[in-house]
């Protein structure tokens, strides 16, 4: 699995999680998480903590904190764009969920940082989105993801260069679902259909106008124009119903 963490809401935890060889979260309202077997079992202990959170924002994290503590485990790939560095670290975890009371942060996973200072153009746009999403944790899926980012580690370009992968990843806050293809007709499209179901009558551009063109426009405006009065006089006649409504004009 390929998993985006983030050093703190401003990257303060960066340098200690390189340092040490820890990735951390920075949640010590909760104890250690190894108490808590199941998921039902975090949200109520954070409900317990929490008890204004919106179903919402509970949902999402719990979500992130039983990821964290459950799913992330020994071989997972993490990716950390830092902050505080302008670089992406990129990490192998190399155990399972810890409680570290000796450290100021004490939710942790060991890791074995293979890179800690890949520029980040090294990577396609659609991984740099991901790693961008607001979450503190976020497992990324899309685009082969977890093989091309160990790929760049071990200093090989990012293989979705080759094939346009950046172009498939939508922004932050985007819908991930594909889009559907619209039926409806576009400008070009449009802009090749006659006005007229006869095209040729057509009415033509005013520089290419000839008097017999100018007589014809003249007689479909005088048309429209009977048409227009008509229906003005029938709605009229319904309106005040006074007597009895002259058929329109068909």
């Amino acid at each position: 699995m390929l998993w985006s963490v983030k050093g703190g809401r401003h990257g303060e935890y960066e340098q200690l999680m390189l340092d040490k060889s820890l990735v951390l979260l920075d949640w010590d309202d909760l104890g250690d998480l190894r108490q808590l077997k199941t998921r039902v079992d975090i949200e109520a202990e954070y409900m317990r903590l929490f008890p204004n959170a919106s179903p919402a924002r509970r949902g999402n994290h719990v979500g992130q904190l039983w990821a964290y503590a459950q799913e992330m485990q020994g071989g997972d790939i993490v990716v950390v764009r830092m902050k505080t560095r302008g670089a992406i670290a990129v990490g192998q975890l190399t155990g399972p969920y810890e409680h570290r009371a000796d450290l100021s942060v004490r939710h942790a996973h060991p890791v074995n940082w293979l890179q800690t200072d890949l520029p980040p153009d090294r990577f396609g746009q659609d991984l740099l989105y991901s790693f961008g999403a607001q979450k503190t944790i976020s497992r990324i899926r899309r685009n082969n993801a977890e093989a091309r980012v160990r790929a760049i580690a071990q200093g090989r370009p990012d293989p979705g260069l080759a094939i346009g992968a950046e172009h498939q990843q939508p922004q932050p806050g985007e819908e991930t679902r594909p889009r559907r293809r619209s039926t409806s007709p576009n400008s070009r499209e449009m802009a090749s259909v006659p006005i007229s179901r006869d095209a040729s009558r057509a009415t033509p551009s005013p520089g290419s106008w000839t008097p017999s063109s100018k007589r014809r426009a003249t007689r479909r405006l005088s048309h429209h124009q009977g048409r227009m009065a008509g229906w003005t006089s029938s709605l009229v006649l319904a309106r005040w119903g006074s007597g009895r409504r002259v058929s329109s004009y068909r």
